[in-house]
C-alpha cells in the first residue's frame, strides 16, 4: 500500500502543475476580456478601450474594444488603430457586420510596447445610415517609463 501511494504522489503533482500550466496559457490566450459597462449608455452606440494591465516594454498585454448599440445600424465598422510605439502580437483590429439595438461587439488583441514614452491606442467605430454617418472614437495615451506605465490622456 505504501509503494502505491508513494508512486501516485509524483502522478498528482504532475497533473496538478500541468492544470496550472493550461490555466494559466488559458488566461494568456483565451479572447476573453471582460466587457466594460454600457448601462449608461445615451447615444446610438458607444465605443469603449479596455487594458488588463498597463503595457510595459517587451510585455504582452491583452486589449479589447468593445461596440454597443441601442439603434439599428446596417453597415458598422470597429477598428484599433494600434500607435507608433506598439507592436501587435496578436488577434483582429478590423471588423465590419451589422447591429441591432442591444448587440454588442468586441475585438481582443495583444500589445507590447516597444521602448519608452508616450504612445497612443485608438479604437473608432462608424455606423453608415441612409441620411448619415455616425462616428465614436476613444483614444488612450500611454505614458510608459521604466518602473511604471500610466494613462496621461484620454479621449471618450
Amino acid at each position: 500500500m505504501r509503494g502505491l501511494v508513494k508512486n501516485l504522489i509524483p502522478l498528482l503533482l504532475a497533473a496538478g502543475m500541468m492544470m496550472i500550466i493550461a490555466f494559466m496559457a488559458f488566461q494568456l490566450f483565451s479572447s476573453y476580456v471582460t466587457p466594460p459597462d454600457f448601462s449608461d449608455q445615451t447615444k446610438p452606440f458607444e465605443t469603449k478601450l479596455t487594458a488588463m494591465s498597463m503595457p510595459r516594454p517587451g510585455s504582452a498585454v491583452k486589449m479589447g474594444v468593445f461596440v454597443h448599440a441601442t439603434e439599428r445600424c446596417t453597415d458598422a465598422g470597429l477598428r484599433a488603430d494600434v500607435g507608433q510605439g506598439f507592436e501587435l502580437v496578436s488577434g483582429e483590429t478590423k471588423w465590419n457586420g451589422g447591429l441591432y439595438p442591444g448587440d454588442s461587439k468586441a475585438l481582443v488583441f495583444m500589445v507590447k510596447a516597444t521602448g519608452y514614452g508616450n504612445f497612443s491606442i485608438r479604437a473608432h467605430t462608424e455606423c453608415r445610415r441612409t441620411d448619415s454617418l455616425l462616428t465614436d472614437t476613444v483614444e488612450y495615451v500611454y505614458a510608459v517609463g521604466p518602473e511604471n506605465t500610466n494613462v496621461v490622456w484620454n479621449e471618450l
